[in-house]
């Protein structure tokens, strides 16, 4: 009975035990946009930028509070999010004529809803 008891705790420990892994989301920086606009993730998840666009950019945050190195053309970079991360960021490289970040993407730690699967 003991045996039992020991191989049911035991069991029960190795199913309810998980290791938390984010996941990784790739998001394409293009010419003039990122694509997708919006990546959805949850808590420890990362986002693996790929510069495609033939030219070099570096994506952070309007405010300065993060940013990567340059990203050469052909190059990836992975960064992780987490809640409090600004969550919208822009390639620093291109600006309006006012000198406004205009390539913009976005995280969101909410699930996509019915409307965002539909698009």
């Amino acid at each position: 009975m003991k045996r039992m008891i020991t191989l049911v705790a035991t069991v029960a420990t190795l199913t309810t035990a998980t290791t938390a892994v984010g996941e990784v989301h790739d998001v394409m920086i293009l010419d003039g946009e990122f694509f997708p606009q919006v990546t959805y993730l949850n808590e420890g998840d990362s986002v693996r930028f790929e510069n495609v666009s033939g030219i070099t950019h570096t994506i952070g945050s309007a405010g300065d509070e993060w940013a990567t190195d340059p990203i050469e053309a052909d190059d990836v970079v992975i960064v992780v999010f987490d809640e409090d991360k600004p969550r919208e960021f822009y390639s620093k490289l291109i600006t309006d004529d006012d000198g406004d970040l205009i390539i913009a993407g976005m995280v969101d730690f909410s699930p996509p809803s019915a409307e965002d699967d539909n698009d």
